[in-house]
């Protein structure tokens, strides 16, 4: 992304070396929609040119400690010669101000760190219930599920490596570059996904990750036994890996089914209670749960449109006659009882 005011402009704006014209000339500019992030861009490039100081965080502890733990501690009282000073008042501030100062420049350092992660990064988070499109800078597109978030760099993606960080679940298509350029899906477990111009669908959350590959070709990175491990999956390759890092490849007809959730579909083939309780608090936040084994083994088949979580929870209830009673933030599966009648 460039800027149409150059570098050594906003650099001496910063500095405030700058003339007045050069001073107008940037602020008419940064009022102008785009112009932010390229300016913070150019301000963290500028701090790390002239950083006004650079704290040694490891003495700066060190000393503090030792000061702690010695025999005197902090407020021990100096003094001169043979006659202790009972109140310096002056060298109380001094060391005051002096700790103040410390504490600023701690928090100083720690809030840089925290800015510049968000300086550099763009996160799309989606609520639950909530299914997002979104078309990142290269052209490639994704469409989030419910409850996930995608990170990926506000600057230059796609003229080095292109690298997102992705958790929960998303279905991406992504364009292919003159350059031939990589297309990297990281996720929290160790786990990612190298593609080049294809359409595919993952899912990482706490019980497991899924890769279903609808079009192209996909190189799958992880690590077994501490070990680095690559699969190749072609369109219709199914992989899964469960909580224990084990992984299972399949291979399904219908890939498309997997990313249902675009449509806000539930596809079941075989699908048991206790999975369709995870993926009502995966994707709605509601916390549901079989009253006993039995009822979690049951398993269901078929194709259904919902909007909403009641509307999962009603199809559960009508198929298996069940109830539900809520316990505290829970809710709780049982039969229904059939009415008792009398003679």
């Amino acid at each position: 992304m460039e800027s149409p005011i150059s570098k050594s402009v906003v650099f001496a704006y910063l500095s405030g070396q700058a003339t007045p014209i050069e001073i107008q000339s940037v602020d008419d500019w940064l009022k102008k929609p785009g112009s932010y992030e390229v300016f913070c861009f150019l301000l963290l490039e500028w701090e790390r040119e002239h950083a006004q100081f650079t704290p040694d965080r490891e003495k700066a502890i060190a000393n503090f400690w030792e000061r702690v733990e010695s025999p005197s501690g902090l407020t021990a009282q100096p003094s001169y010669g043979s006659t202790p000073v009972k109140n310096p008042t002056g060298i109380t501030r001094l060391s005051s101000r002096l700790l103040t100062i410390a504490a600023c420049i701690a928090m100083l350092v720690a809030a840089s760190w925290l800015f510049r992660d968000k300086l550099l990064y763009k996160t799309i988070h989606t609520a639950y219930g909530e299914i997002s499109r979104q078309v990142l800078p290269d052209g490639s597109e994704v469409t989030l599920n419910a409850n996930s978030s995608l990170r990926f760099p506000r600057l230059g993606f796609g003229e080095d490596t292109r690298e997102v960080w992705l958790s929960g679940e998303a279905e991406f298509s992504v364009v292919h570059t003159d350059t031939d350029q990589r297309f990297i899906v990281k996720t929290p477990k160790d786990f990612q996904v190298e593609v080049l111009g294809t359409e595919f669908s993952v899912f990482t959350r706490t019980r497991g990750t899924k890769v279903v590959l609808n079009s192209g070709k996909i190189r799958v990175d992880y690590r077994k036994e501490g070990k680095p491990v690559q699969l190749t999956m072609r369109p219709g390759d199914l992989l899964k890996m469960d909580e224990s890092g084990d992984i299972r490849m399949e291979t399904t007809k219908t890939p498309e089914e997997h990313s249902a959730w675009k449509e806000r579909r539930f596809v079941f083939d075989g699908t048991p209670v206790s999975e369709i309780c995870q993926l009502l608090e995966e994707n709605f936040g509601v916390i549901v749960r079989p009253s006993n084994g039995e009822i979690g083994e049951r398993s269901i088949t078929g194709n259904f449109e919902t909007q909403t979580h009641e509307e999962l929870l009603d199809i559960l209830r009508e198929v298996f006659a069940l109830e539900t009673r809520k316990q505290k933030d829970t809710l709780m599966l049982y039969q229904k009882q059939e009415p008792t009648t009398f003679k």
